[in-house]
This record gives C-alpha cells, sequence and structure tokens, in this order.
C-alpha cells in the first residue's frame, strides 16, 4: 500500500508531457460566428397613424453613449448567428420583427398600466433586452429589463411544428411568452413586495386581452374556492378580467414586415444575417372588444366592475410596497370576498 506521501505526490504531479492531450485549433476550419447584437431607439408614444418607424437603430450605447428620452426606450436584441442555430432561424422566421412586435406591446401594456396614458407614460425599465439563449433551460424570465427566452424551449416548438403543429399557432405562442414578460419589465412590484401571484396575473391578464393566450388555459371562473387565486396566471388573469369588466379594451392589431429569413419552401433557411425592420402600426378599431368571448350569466353582478383598477394598483406600486387593505379600499371589499363572489358569478 503506497504511503500518504506518495499518493499526494502522484495527485499534484503534472504528468509528462507524451501524457498531455494538447488543445489543438485546425486552421481550416472557421470559428463559429459571433452572436448578434442589435440596438433600437423607440420612438414616443403613442405610435397609432404616425409617418415613423416604430424603431431605429442605433450604435451600441457602450461605445456611442447617448441620451434616452423620458418617453423612449431602447431595445437591444441579442440572439446566436442564425447560420450556427436552426432554433434562432425558426424564432426569426416566425416573428421577423421582434423589436418591432415588443414596441407595439408596449403601447398596449402601458394603455392598461398607465393611468396617464397615453400622456407621460412612465415606465419601470427604459432600457428593454430581448436575449434568445440557447443554454437557459427554462421558458422564459424577465429580470432587470432583460427577457431571457429559452431556445432549447423554441427548439422544442420548431420539432411540434415539423411533427404537424400549425406554425401559426407557434407564432401566437411565441408572441403571447413576450407580451407577458414585457409586461413583468415594465409594470411596478413595490420594491419587491408585491406576491408574484398578483403579478404573474396582470400579466396573463394583459396576454388574455390581446388575443394570446393558449388552449390549454383555464376558463372563466375556474380555481379552488380556498384563495385560488393564489395560483396566478390565467386563474388570476380571469378574476383580474372580471373585477375590471369591459371597461380597458386593447389588442395587438400587428402585422409583421414581409422582411422574413429566406425559406426553400421545407423550412426556414438562411445565409446571411439579417437585422428586423421597423413596422408600421394601426390603432385597434373603435368597436374592439376582449378578443375571448367569455360566459356571461344571466345573474346580476354584487358590485359593478372597477375598470381603472390595475391603473390604480401598478400606480400605488411604483411608489408604495404592497398592502392587502388596497383590495377593500379599491374594489369594496376584502381579496378572499371578492374570489368568493367571482366564482359564485359564473357558477
Amino acid at each position: 500500500m503506497p504511503s500518504l506521501t506518495r499518493l499526494f505526490q502522484k495527485l499534484t504531479t503534472f504528468p509528462d508531457q507524451q501524457d498531455q492531450q494538447p488543445l489543438s485549433y485546425q486552421s481550416d476550419q472557421a470559428p463559429p460566428p459571433q452572436d448578434l447584437i442589435f440596438h433600437y431607439l423607440s420612438t414616443p408614444l403613442p405610435l397609432h397613424n404616425t409617418g415613423f418607424p416604430a424603431i431605429k437603430d442605433t450604435p451600441s450605447p457602450a461605445s456611442h453613449p447617448i441620451a434616452i428620452p423620458p418617453s423612449t426606450l431602447l431595445f437591444t436584441l441579442t440572439h446566436p448567428h442564425p447560420n450556427s442555430s436552426t432554433s434562432t432561424q425558426f424564432f426569426l422566421h416566425c416573428l421577423p420583427d421582434p423589436i418591432g412586435f415588443l414596441h407595439h406591446c408596449v403601447v398596449q401594456i402601458i394603455s392598461y398600466l398607465s393611468p396617464t396614458y397615453p400622456n407621460a407614460p412612465r415606465y419601470r425599465h427604459q432600457s428593454i433586452t430581448l436575449l434568445l439563449d440557447p443554454h437557459y433551460d427554462g421558458l422564459a424570465a424577465t429580470s432587470g429589463g432583460q427577457i431571457r427566452m429559452s431556445l432549447q424551449w423554441v427548439e422544442n416548438v420548431k420539432k411540434s411544428v415539423e411533427q404537424g403543429r400549425e406554425i401559426e399557432d407557434a407564432t401566437k405562442e411565441f408572441k403571447g411568452v413576450l407580451i407577458h414578460e414585457l409586461t413583468h419589465a415594465l409594470q411596478h412590484d413595490g420594491y419587491g413586495s408585491t406576491p408574484s401571484w398578483f403579478t404573474e396575473s396582470i400579466a396573463d391578464w394583459i396576454r388574455l386581452r390581446n388575443g394570446l393566450g393558449p388552449r390549454h388555459w383555464k376558463k372563466a371562473g375556474e380555481g379552488d374556492r380556498n384563495k385560488g387565486y393564489e395560483t396566478g396566471y390565467d386563474v388570476g388573469a380571469w378574476f383580474l378580467d372580471y373585477l375590471v369588466g369591459e371597461g380597458v379594451v386593447g389588442g395587438v392589431d400587428y402585422t409583421p414586415s414581409q422582411h422574413q429569413y429566406p425559406s426553400n419552401g421545407n423550412g426556414p433557411t438562411s445565409t446571411q444575417p439579417q437585422a428586423p425592420m421597423p413596422t408600421q402600426y394601426n390603432a385597434p378599431p373603435s368597436n374592439h372588444t376582449s378578443p375571448y368571448p367569455k360566459p356571461r350569466p344571466n345573474k346580476p353582478r354584487p358590485r359593478p366592475p372597477i375598470p381603472e383598477l390595475i391603473r390604480m394598483m401598478d400606480a400605488r406600486l411604483e411608489y408604495e410596497r404592497w398592502d392587502e387593505r388596497w383590495w377593500e379600499q379599491m374594489a369594496g371589499a376584502p381579496l378572499e370576498v371578492l374570489w368568493r363572489e367571482y366564482l359564485d358569478y359564473y357558477s
């Protein structure tokens, strides 16, 4: 049995030169393409019926410092080079103008959240980054104005399309996730004090109001009777939709530009990176209503809807910490009472 000294020497001594496996680089192999980064400066809101593009490309803020006016946003798009990522190709095939789409979503989100819209919109973050991340194993997440979307998830969506799913349905799912995550970058959370079920419910409520919810979502009136609102997401979205009523409506009336990555008929392909092109926007029609048909029980509501509820909540959360008493102050009853009334209304 070797001594501890000899064992330690063996573990801490580098192997001989002939035992090493030196790193090699084949000169005839081109290095993988670098990630692409684009920067855009938005025009002020509102965008409807203007002759100006919604966004314009701008140099990197790191190399060319710029001042961001209070009414505008700085967008950054980062993704792997399409030549090295079929997931990136597929995403940009479905949504060739992701930053234009995001900025149009800003119009919708702020119209739901800001009591001063369209004058003097207030943003929680003015710098918004969309990162298509090949290493993130979740679906999507937002922190500090950065939206991280998993290309692993995008690849799974791509495979579902290859197996027969309609590409329009996949595109709708991408848009729904983006508007949800962008809401998190713009909404206020009372210095981190707001319960996550409420912030997630608002994000899905805005997704719901814009017709971008997936087929598997819960329906109006579904949820556990005992604090079922804490489920958040789609369950909470329908609850907020009931509380707000039809007083706030909108919709992502969005048609992407024709700028796309070339297709060979068997799927998206690309030989040259192309930046997304600006998109023109139109206001939703005056008779626009919530895009989701929902049951309208033939029974009286116990209390009238509060169209400004979410706006009032978000306005207070910009300066104050979350307080459960707000429900009674703004909606007329404690949260548990409002939840039971909502379930009873749809029962």
